[in-house]
């Protein structure tokens, strides 16, 4: 969560960096993929699979915003 609101702040103070929310993306896609992993191989838990969904939905975005902030300064 540290890295998050890091990475949030840096997109705020930079917004023409599409790296930061690179970052962000990365981070969250990876957590995406660890909680369903934990939800299929060691526990089937609702809070898991809910981490799964909204981490991915966080990842994609802020890969949107990372693309579209890159096609912007071009």
């Amino acid at each position: 969560m540290a890295l998050v609101s890091a990475l949030a702040f840096l997109m705020l103070r930079h917004p023409t960096n599409h790296y930061f929310p690179l970052l962000l993306a990365v981070g969250k896609f990876s957590s995406s993929v660890l909680s369903l992993a934990l939800f299929i191989l060691v526990q089937r838990s609702l809070i898991c699979l809910t981490n799964s969904v909204v981490d991915g939905a966080i990842g994609t975005a802020a890969a949107l915003f990372a693309v579209s902030i890159r096609r912007a300064g071009r």
